[in-house]
């Protein structure tokens, strides 16, 4: 995929996990642009030190040197992870539309299911049987018609939505790690 500079400014910011979201937002407005905040870094670092661990500025400083604002999304793309910036076209309008939304969303399989009719199933993690299966064929049923259900990948009702939606391949599961450790690891094979 082709990035834009300011996208791969902002896939290379959101690589540093130490930086909460207002504090790349503060990077990018100071510089006034993503690029531009990669571009003039070396300028704005002080500007910054008052807010920003002085380790992860040695971090990204370093990483800037190494070529890591360039490298960033060929590097997920090595994994099979296609970074969505809020710049990128395909990234889900409505999530523009809330107060904070997020400035990535990291995918992994079908791409094309972002753009596709959804549908939310989320539950508690301990739930009677009989309550599990009816959110499987729930999720079962809604695929088959062409809907993509998305949930999380907790035990529970989340575990038997996917197991539903699973044969369909209709189903995006939300990680709120990242592609990291996870929990239900047998869900994500």
């Amino acid at each position: 995929m082709n990035y834009s500079r300011d996208e791969r400014a902002i896939i290379w910011l959101d690589s540093f996990a130490e930086l909460t979201r207002e504090q790349k937002l503060r990077i990018i407005k100071a510089a006034k642009t993503p690029a531009a905040a990669v571009e003039r870094f070396s300028d704005i670092a002080d500007s910054l030190a008052r807010e920003i661990d002085p380790q992860t500025l040695a971090e990204m400083k370093k990483s800037l040197s190494l070529g890591g604002a360039e490298r960033a999304a060929d590097e997920l793309g090595e994994n099979g992870i296609v970074p969505l910036t809020c710049m990128t076209d395909g990234f889900p309008e409505n999530l523009l539309q809330i107060p904070d939304p997020p400035l990535m969303l990291y995918l992994k399989g079908n791409v094309g299911l972002l753009g596709s009719l959804k549908f939310t199933i989320v539950g508690s993690r301990r739930t009677l049987p009989a309550i599990l299966s009816r959110a499987e064929e729930f999720a079962r049923v809604l695929t088959q018609n062409g809907v993509t259900v998305v949930t999380g990948i907790a035990e529970g009702i989340e575990s038997s939505v996917i197991t539903g939606a699973l044969p369909s391949g209709r189903i995006i599961s939300i990680l709120p790690g990242g592609f990291g450790p996870v929990t239900n690891r047998s869900l994500t094979r």
